[in-house]
C-alpha cells in the first residue's frame, strides 16, 4: 500500500486563519501543476461521502498537487456567516462568497508548492466559486471542472421561480400525468389535497423560453432572467481564453435537465462561439451529490481522464 503524502496548511487572510489539506504526488511522475478544490456549498473539505478525499488521492496519484481547503465560517476555519438562512446562504455562495479566499489560496498554493499552473474545480457551489475564481486568475488556470453545477439565480423572487420547469422534465411529468387520468387512486389524492399541485400548474401552462440566433452572454442574462449571470459571464471569460471547461451531472439531477435547458442547448451549442471548450459528462443514475459508490468511482474517473487532456 503507497503511503500518502498530506500536510495541514495554515493561511491568515483577513483576520481569519484558513485551513486546508496539502496533497503532494510522488517525485517520480511529479508535475508541476495544481489541482485547487472548491467546497460544495457548506459542506468543508472532505466533501459529501468524502469524495473530496478520494478525488484528491486519485488526481495525486496521476501526479498533480492537490489543494483542498475551508472557506471562512466552513469547516476548520475560522470565521462566521451573517446571515441564518440556508437559501441565504446557498445563494451568497453562487454569486461568489468563497471567492476571496479561493483566491487568497490559489496565490498561497503558488509561494509553497513548485507549480506553475492550476485546474480549479469544485462540486454544486464550488463549481460556481471555481468557474468566478478562473474568471479572476486566467493567466494561472489551464483547466476548470465542475459536478452538479447549480445555474438558476436564487435572487429570482419565489412567484419567478415557481414556474421555472425544464422542457424535458415537463414532458416526462406530463406524461406521467396523463397516464394516471383513468386511476381512482391518483384522483382520491387530488381531491385529498396530497398531489404536489405546485408541480401540476408547472407542466401544464409549461411554455419554452424564447431562444434567438447569436446564443450569446446577453441573451441568457437578459431574454432567460432565471440564470445566474455571474456564472455564466465568468464562464464567457475562461472560455474567450480558450480554458476548457468540464461539466458532469447525473441523470437523476434536476440541475442536469436545467442545465441542458437553459445552457447546453443556448450558450454552448453546436452553433454558439464555446462549443469546442467544454466538455458535457454525465452519470447513468448519479443524484446532486454521486451518493451511490459507483457514482463516485464514475465521476473520480471522469474527472482523472479530462485532467489528463489538459
Amino acid at each position: 500500500m503507497t503511503a500518502v503524502n498530506e500536510k495541514i496548511l495554515l493561511l491568515k487572510h483577513r483576520n481569519n486563519l484558513l485551513q486546508g489539506i496539502y496533497h503532494l504526488p510522488e517525485k517520480k511522475n511529479e508535475k508541476k501543476i495544481g489541482i485547487l478544490l472548491c467546497n460544495a456549498g457548506l459542506t468543508y473539505n472532505i466533501g459529501v461521502g468524502r469524495l473530496y478525499v478520494r478525488l484528491a488521492r486519485a488526481l495525486t496519484k496521476s501526479g498533480f498537487h492537490v489543494l483542498r481547503f475551508d472557506p471562512s465560517g466552513t469547516g476548520d476555519s475560522d470565521g462566521l456567516f451573517e446571515k441564518d438562512l440556508i437559501d441565504d446562504l446557498f445563494y451568497d455562495i453562487e454569486q461568489g462568497i468563497f471567492v476571496d479566499d479561493t483566491l487568497a489560496m490559489f496565490d498561497y498554493f503558488f509561494r509553497i508548492s513548485p507549480i506553475k499552473s492550476i485546474i480549479i474545480g469544485g462540486f454544486c457551489g464550488g463549481g460556481n466559486t471555481a468557474l468566478i475564481a478562473a474568471s479572476h486568475k486566467r493567466d494561472k488556470t489551464i483547466g476548470i471542472f465542475t459536478a452538479g453545477l447549480p445555474i438558476l439565480d436564487r435572487g429570482l423572487d419565489k412567484q419567478q421561480m415557481s414556474f421555472i420547469l425544464p422542457k424535458d422534465l415537463a414532458q416526462y411529468y406530463k406524461k406521467t400525468y396523463l397516464k394516471k387520468i383513468l386511476n381512482l387512486q391518483a384522483w382520491k389524492r387530488l381531491f385529498s389535497g396530497k398531489s404536489n399541485f405546485r408541480l401540476l400548474l408547472k407542466v401544464f401552462m409549461f411554455k419554452n423560453h424564447p431562444r434567438n440566433e447569436d446564443n450569446s452572454f446577453e441573451f441568457l442574462s437578459n431574454k432567460i432572467p432565471c440564470v445566474n449571470a455571474l456564472m455564466v459571464d465568468s464562464f464567457c471569460q475562461v472560455a474567450n481564453k480558450k480554458i476548457p471547461v468540464l461539466f458532469v451531472y447525473g441523470t437523476k439531477d434536476k440541475a442536469n435537465s436545467i442545465f441542458k435547458e437553459y445552457f447546453l442547448t443556448t450558450l454552448l451549442s453546436s452553433k454558439g462561439p464555446y462549443k469546442d471548450f467544454y466538455q458535457y459528462e454525465k452519470i447513468e443514475n448519479g443524484d446532486h451529490n454521486f451518493s451511490l459508490p459507483i457514482a463516485q468511482q464514475k465521476v473520480i474517473e471522469i474527472i482523472k481522464d479530462w485532467t489528463k487532456k489538459i
